[in-house]
């Protein structure tokens, strides 16, 4: 399960515990992406995350910067794992390299908030869930535009999953913490 950023975090949450209950073993790969080590070791706490397996420490750098040091890193490290599928969540630069790295290493991805669209393609995140849908092997939409968007693109019907909003499955997790730290 590949993080790179808060956001990742709050998402990964939900599909860490969703796999592990399950009986899966999950290994948390850390991008660096967000790279304020207090703000990320806070967070991996407070989401009751584990620790990741492996951290690339990417940090500060231009977007390609960070995109080409993450597919680097990752191309490296995933065929010294032992996996079965890499899952990229979101549209953060971390995603769309994980699922290049992944790719590079014939390895099958799964990409959870897939189909998401803006039809903006100057945003870096559209082109970000295209280049992942296009590489994915499973898809997880967390709304059904998702999978009719996956659909118009040929995604054969049937072969996207809708499962819901993982970050919203977060904040119901947490809603009572939230709501106790409240002022």
């Amino acid at each position: 399960l590949v993080v790179g950023t808060r956001p990742n975090f709050v998402k990964a949450s939900a599909v860490e515990r969703a796999l592990t209950a399950r009986g899966a073993e999950v290994l948390l790969l850390h991008t660096g992406q967000h790279f304020d080590p207090a703000l990320s070791d806070r967070l991996f706490a407070r989401l009751e995350l584990p620790a990741p397996a492996h951290h690339l420490g990417v940090s500060a750098g231009s977007r390609g910067d960070q995109f080409g040091a993450i597919v680097r890193g990752l191309s490296a490290l995933l065929p010294t794992l032992k996996v079965a599928e890499v899952i990229v969540v979101g549209d953060v630069t971390s995603t769309a390299a994980g699922a290049v790295a992944a790719d590079a290493c014939d390895l099958r991805i799964a990409h959870v908030e897939a189909g998401l669209r803006s039809f903006d393609d100057s945003m870096p995140e559209e082109r970000n869930r295209r280049m992942t849908d296009v590489l994915a092997s499973r898809w997880f939409a967390s709304e059904p535009s998702g999978v009719t968007n996956l659909e118009r693109e040929g995604v054969a019907p049937g072969h996207v999953h809708l499962v819901g909003n993982v970050m919203i499955d977060t904040l119901l997790r947490f809603r009572e913490q939230a709501l106790a730290a409240a002022p």
